[in-house]
């Protein structure tokens, strides 16, 4: 069983414990619990019985141990680069002594070469000398960059590896990149060549188009002639049926009036007969109530009772002349009218009663006899009078015969019914004249509709001839239209793409001819970002340029002429994206870019300056569906967020990581992923995770100079962001430009965002017009909204690239401005550049990009605020003492801005706001107020013109605008020896700056303030090293010093061939012979006296012993011919023959270069250091033996009221225990507004990282008024740290180190004592002797404070001697002098007449400063 370990596994060094007990012994002290050790024992049991091992649980535990030691192989995979190896082989000896070491070596390049040619077996090349030198250049590439790794580690002091799987990596991504690359090419291709195709297709169909559209258009005439014919006949027939449909309409209106009429008429007679059917209903209910036997009993009756004949008489009356049975037999005249005579009960008897049966039925009959006329009217009115009889009534003949009134009620209701019939009988006869009219009418209208449906038919059938013949010269027209749309169409796709034609057939050509190319640019680009990621510019520059790209030719691989990585990499519209999210500009940050986009290894990046991570920010930051997850190591749901993001295809960015990287997200970072079926996973932690293919990942470390090992530069891809002197400058050229012309900042911002976007929006447009074309189907020139679409997308592009020329120019004019101001800019960035090589003297001399740009921006802000000072009268009473310091603070500290710690201030600068794009726009439309803006110039002002500077010799305003036209004389252009003159309009003279002088006060203000900033935080022995440094560096850059001395200086190199003359044996060594005659010989061309300073060493040899052994030879004059050299020439020969006096000569050259304030360093100011710093800017205190900031702080404090006793000042001298209330009291002051003072940081280093991220999220929001205090003594070695870098890099830092030399250290220690104290003896008025002040004591005083001081500093100048004349080491402080100067004053105020002298000496010098 083989146990395989790596170091990146091991999270805990805990585990080296266990490791090296297994490799001793095999087994692991308490690895098993007693219960299952006895498991262990008795599973080996049989084995050990085989064995002949006693069956004791301590033989059968041991020989278990013994198996594991057989059978179990510990494989231990170690990296050897840096501390860690080293440490953990001292402390577990076992993993040297217990192992086999195996050092795998690097690969050779026979190794290289081998793989290289395996992996290419299967890519296919045009040829196979392409392959061959394809084969050789991987080896050799990776050799190359081997070089240039040592190199850039003895320059740069940077550690960059390479790896056999850094090799593997570039075989992989070349794979890819070339089948990539071969891929989009002929995409490209097939979409250059379809929209060739479309438009050569249109042109060829143009003339036919033309001549087919002829012969259509003289077809569709005879077809609209034919049509017209028929719409004539047409119009004739249908005025005929229109007439005649007009009459119909006529009678169908007669028709319908009649045939309301007739309803009305009707439904009146149906009501009135509705009104009748109750008394039909009741008469023949009547009837029914007649009882046939009751009848039959009436007729036995001889004489009815009284009423009764009258009822049976009025029946006979009613049915006299009908034609019923019973009718028949009534006797009556013609009229119908029965006689008096035949009404009597005998007849009634005879006539109705002989048969009952029968008279019933003619009863019911009765009614219908009657609707049908056969009833004669006259028996209505004949009985009449019997209903009239008072006794003719129901209820009275039903008490005298019950069948009697039976009748009576038929007789009532019967006749009831006759009336009511009789009064709608008018109606009815009306409704029978009515209906007869309207069948009339009806009969009418239908002959009138049979002759308009017959013209209707005849109408239809010419109307559907007229259709066909419209139909058909439609068609003949619709073709006609067609052709014309699509001839016309063709030709506005041929005239609006016409441009695109040439370009797209060049564009195929180039496409073709670079598609070989694509080998070596893509070999070139595999190469760049596998290797060039973390070296520096130049570096890169080197590699590419000086050794790829020759072997890619020397070895004949096809390469685009000239070549470059970019070119297969980016597109100028995707370059134009990424500084639209705010990517700079400058060719290393492009490159930069492009690996992190086409790197197949997750990018790391090398940020200090925070331009990388701010365009990470903003590209990834866009997206709402992936939003981007913004992690650091030391959070708590950092595998939280890992997991999600893995699962949902978020990008993630690890920001301000250290160098090293946690072992569980090892497996993210390289891409260690398992297949399940079609998806992949990763391991995280315990859990297996579902990778999505969105998913991205970014690390990102503020460190300047990290070193990571090889292990995690082989799983990422390292870009060093780091920010380049070009591109810095570019950028603080924005920033002095925002500063001193805010309106030509604004603009230039806005054009570059705008010219960026413009760039991206034709590339869209050309993509569009290409996607269009090749999604075309069919005819293209029937495809309306497909050339509207192509022309709409072609006359944008053209608006654009009006738009862009227009901006070139507009830039081109505000450039020529800006570039004045570019010494400045230049200035800034050598500056930034000295201070972070800095850190090579001391980790303590690190600064970060934003503290720069803060301190460069004040020193612009004091230039412009002593312009104000001096453009307008002080007004009111100026302040003093106390009061003048906290407004001049407040102010100062209101205008100063705060940084954050993680966010690129100087971006800002750079990139244009809404507000700067709002401008821009008015600006171009006419309508800002910049356009009508029009600067007047009086009479003798001194102007910019095109020309050149002028002076205004006459000014005129014109009457037609109102703008005044100046005459003007040019100050340098002459003609015939007299100075030019023009008349030029208002809009060609500006106002005049002189920019030479602006930029050198800039410039030399900018070099004060940085370097006061730097120096107040060095150390004292750094101090003229550094000034040293800071100033030749900027003399060389411009030409005040020749680079050729300096080096000569530098390197002070020997002569070694160079024999000493005899003259000089005595009194000079070997080595300054010869590093004298080496300086001449370096230096004869710049210095010609250096050609004969040898040859005449001999002859003044005596001079030059006298000089050589001065004890100051700087300021004696050089023997010989080299009398004549300036301090500047002649430090190379202090330095090759008295380098002990190099120091002096330094700080004299630059006391007259420069001037002495930058050699001698007044006391240290608290009050100004607080100016400078900010709620999110700590102030560091660098410790040294006597020096203790408190008071410094605390004196301070109390001017702005912010003391202990007030719970505004926190002082905490860390230890431990003291982190949980330090962090509380940082989240208490930062909301509050108190300062807070952290001591001896060094003694709390495992802390330090939380300190900075609590400062760091502290600055987000603290109140303006909270400062934040800290103090450490120096590591031991100036290379060890201990302190984090990025805490250092947002402090401003204090060292106030006693300094080396009398004058400032007499200086400082009289600075120790203000005005009150110097005149802490005067008595008040009337309280002396005589009445008035002490002037004597006074005097006294202060000459005595002034001997202490100066004998305090002679004191402290002796520390470089160690311990002589003192019993032990002791670093006298500021704390010493004051005492001494306690005790002075109380010896004077006990003593008013005499000075105790003898006590005083005493006193201080055996007792104070004794010892």
């Amino acid at each position: 069983v083989a146990f395989l370990f790596t170091d990146n596994q091991i999270t805990n060094e805990k585990f080296l414990v266990y490791l090296n007990d297994l490799l001793n012994s095999g087994n692991i002290a308490d690895l098993y619990a007693p219960d299952e050790k006895d498991t262990v024992c008795n599973d080996v049991i049989s084995k050990a019985k085989a064995a002949g091992v006693q069956l004791e649980p301590p033989a059968l535990y041991a020989y278990f141990i013994s198996q594991v030691r057989r059978n179990l192989h510990v494989i231990l995979c170690c990296s050897p680069v840096g501390d860690a190896f080293r440490n953990r082989c001292l402390k577990f000896p076992a993993l040297v002594n217990c192992t086999v070491i195996d050092w795998f070596q690097p690969w050779p390049e026979e190794a290289l070469y081998s793989v290289g040619k395996k992996s290419l077996a299967d890519l296919e090349f045009e040829n196979d000398d392409a392959r061959n030198g394809i084969e050789k250049f991987l080896p050799a590439s990776f050799k190359h960059v081997e070089a240039m790794q040592i190199k850039f580690k003895q320059m740069e002091n940077r550690e960059v590896y390479t790896t056999p799987k850094s090799y593997l990596e570039l075989l992989a991504l070349y794979k890819k990149l070339l089948s990539d690359t071969r891929g989009k090419n002929d995409v490209a291709q097939a979409r250059l060549l379809n929209g060739i195709q479309k438009l050569n297709e249109c042109a060829s169909i143009v003339d036919s188009l033309k001549a087919d559209v002829a012969i259509k258009l003289e077809q569709a005439g005879e077809k609209a002639a034919i049509a017209n014919g028929i719409a004539t006949t047409v119009q004739a027939e249908k005025e005929v049926v229109e007439m005649e449909t007009e009459n119909a309409n006529i009678e169908a209106a007669k028709v319908a009036q009649i045939q309301t009429d007739v309803t009305a008429q009707a439904a009146s007679a149906e009501a009135d007969l509705a009104a009748a059917e109750p008394a039909v209903e009741a008469a023949m209910a009547a009837l029914d109530t007649l009882d046939i036997k009751a009848l039959g009993n009436c007729k036995s009756m001889m004489k009815p009772p009284p009423g009764v004949d009258d009822v049976f008489a009025s029946v006979m009356v009613l049915m006299a002349g009908c034609q019923t049975p019973t009718g028949k037999l009534i006797p009556a005249e013609k009229s119908g009218k029965v006689r008096e005579k035949n009404r009597d009960w005998g007849t009634c008897k005879k006539v109705l009663l002989g048969n009952i049966p029968q008279l019933v039925a003619d009863l019911k009959l009765l009614k219908d006899e009657y609707d049908a006329g056969r009833v004669p009217h006259i028996n209505w009115k004949e009985v009449r009078p019997f209903i009239a009889l008072e006794h003719f009534k129901v209820e009275i003949i039903m008490g005298k015969n019950p069948a009697a009134a039976g009748l009576t009620n038929f007789v009532l209701n019967i006749v009831n019914y006759y009336d009511i019939v009789v009064t709608v009988e008018p109606k009815r006869k009306a409704l029978a004249e009515a209906k007869e009219t309207l069948s009339t009418a009806n009969e009418r209208l239908a002959l009138v509709k049979e002759k308009v449906h017959a013209l209707q038919l005849k109408l239809a059938k010419l109307t559907a001839e007229l259709d066909a013949a419209t139909k058909s010269r439609q068609e003949a027209e619709a073709v006609v239209a067609k052709g014309k749309m699509k001839l016309d169409l063709a030709q506005r796709l041929i005239k609006a793409l016409s441009s695109e034609n040439v370009r797209w057939n060049k564009g195929v050509q180039q496409l073709k001819e670079s598609r070989m190319n694509l080998i070596g640019d893509s070999l070139l680009s595999a190469a760049f970002i596998s290797y060039i990621g973390p070296f520096a510019k130049e570096y890169r520059d080197e590699l590419v340029s000086e050794q790829w790209i020759p072997y890619i030719h020397e070895v004949k691989i096809p390469m685009s002429d000239p070549g470059g990585p970019l070119q297969v990499l980016c597109t100028d519209s995707e370059i134009a994206k990424w500084n639209t999210q705010g990517l700079q500009s400058d060719q290393v940050s492009i490159e930069n870019g492009a690996i992190v986009k086409r790197s197949s290894r997750w990018p790391l990046l090398i940020d200090p300056q925070l331009q990388g991570i701010a365009w990470i920010k903003t590209m990834e930051g866009g997206d709402a569906d992936r939003p981007l997850q913004v992690v650091r190591l030391s959070n708590n749901d950092i595998m939280f967020k890992m997991t999600r993001a893995l699962e949902n295809g978020f990008p993630v960015l690890i920001e301000n990581m250290g160098e090293k990287i946690d072992a569980t997200l090892m497996p993210v970072v390289a891409r260690n992923t398992m297949a399940r079926g079609s998806k992949k996973f990763i391991k995280l932690g315990d859990d297996e995770v579902e990778l999505h293919k969105d998913f991205q990942l970014y690390m990102h470390t503020k460190l300047s100079n990290p070193h990571y090992p090889p292990e995690i530069q082989a799983e990422c891809t390292l870009v060093n962001f780091t920010v380049t002197p070009s591109g810095l400058e570019d950028q603080l050229l924005s920033l002095v430009v925002r500063k001193e012309r805010p309106d030509l900042a604004s603009k230039k911002a806005a054009l570059i965002q705008q010219q960026n976007q413009f760039l991206i929006r034709i590339g869209e447009l050309e993509d569009e017009i290409l996607a269009r074309l090749a999604a075309a189907q069919g005819d293209i020139t029937e495809d309306v909204d497909l050339i509207e679409g192509l022309e709409n997308a072609k006359k944008l592009s053209t608006e654009i690239n009006k738009q862009l020329d227009q901006g070139k120019k507009t830039s081109k004019q505000i450039n020529m401005t800006s570039e004045k101001y570019r010494p400045t800019a230049r200035r800034g960035s050598q500056l930034f550049f000295i201070m972070q090589r800095l850190v090579m003297i001391h980790t303590y001399y690190i600064y970060s990009l934003n503290a720069f740009v803060v301190v460069f921006s004040s020193a612009i802000d004091m230039i412009q605020n002593e312009d104000k000072a001096k453009a307008k009268a002080a007004k009111g009473p100026k302040l003093r003492g106390l009061k003048k310091l906290q407004n001049f603070t407040k102010t100062i500290i209101h205008s100063m801005q705060r940084f954050p710690w993680s966010h690129n201030i100087l971006l800002e600068a750079s990139h244009a706001s809404n507000i700067d794009m709002t401008s821009l726009n008015a600006f171009f439309s006419g309508e800002g107020p910049e356009a009508a803006k029009v600067e007047v110039f009086n009479v003798g002002d001194v102007v910019d013109t095109s020309f050149g500077v002028a002076k205004v010799l006459e000014k005129h305003i014109m009457p037609d605008t109102g703008l005044p036209k100046y005459r003007v004389e040019m100050k340098t252009s002459t003609l015939n020896g007299k100075p030019m003159q023009f008349t030029l309009s208002s809009d060609s003279v500006r106002k005049y700056t002189n920019y030479a002088e602006r930029t050198t006060r800039l410039s030399d203000k900018i070099t004060d303030t940085i370097f006061n900033y730097v120096r107040r935080g060095l150390f004292e022995q750094d101090k003229l090293l550094v000034t040293t440094l800071l100033f030749f560096t900027l003399q060389v850059a411009n030409d005040r010093i020749d680079e050729k001395l300096v080096n000569c200086m530098l390197f002070n190199s020997l002569d070694e061939g160079a024999s000493v003359p005899e003259e000089t044996k005595g009194w000079m060594n070997v080595m300054a012979w010869q590093r004298f005659c080496s300086v001449c010989s370096q230096l004869k061309e710049l210095i010609p006296e250096c050609a004969t300073a040898v040859a005449e060493f001999a002859a003044n040899a005596g001079d030059w012993e006298k000089w050589f052994t001065d004890s100051k030879p700087e300021d004696l004059p050089m023997p010989g011919s080299l009398s004549t050299l300036g301090t500047q020439k002649r430090m190379p020969f202090l330095r090759a023959l008295r380098p002990d006096r190099v120091t002096f000569t330094l700080s004299r050259y630059i006391s007259e270069s420069e001037g002495p304030e930058f050699t001698f360093q007044p006391p240290f100011d608290m009050a100004a250091t607080y100016q400078e710093s900010s709620a999110s800017t700590p102030i560091f205190f660098v410790l040294f033996p006597g020096v203790d900031p408190t008071g410094w702080v605390e004196d301070l404090g109390k001017s702005f009221n912010i003391t202990l006793e007030r719970g505004m000042f926190v002082n905490i001298s860390m230890g431990q225990g003291q982190e949980k209330p330090a962090e509380a009291t940082l989240e208490k002051m930062s909301d509050k507004g108190g300062w807070v003072m952290l001591q001896n940081l060094h003694l709390m280093q495992s802390w330090l990282p939380s300190l900075e991220r609590k400062l760091e999220v502290c600055s987000m929001n603290a109140h303006q008024d909270f400062r934040c205090f800290i103090s450490a003594e120096p590591p031991g070695f100036s290379y060890m740290k201990n302190i984090p870098e990025s805490l250092l890099q947002s402090c401003i830092k204090v060292a106030n180190e006693a300094p080396s030399d009398l004058k400032s250290n007499i200086s400082r220690a009289w600075a120790a004592f203000d005005k009150d104290r110097l005149n802490c003896l005067l008595v008040d008025k009337g309280s002396g002797p005589d009445g008035g002040t002490a002037p004597d004591q006074v005097n006294a005083f202060k000459g005595c404070l002034f001997g202490l001081c100066f004998f305090h500093s002679v004191m402290l100048g002796r520390i470089k001697y160690g311990q002589q004349g003192w019993s032990r080491k002791y670093s006298f402080n500021v704390g010493d002098l004051t005492i001494c100067g306690d005790v002075l004053e109380a010896y004077l105020r006990k003593s008013k007449t005499v000075v105790p002298w003898q006590d005083l000496r005493y006193v201080f010098g055996e007792i104070m400063y004794g010892g």
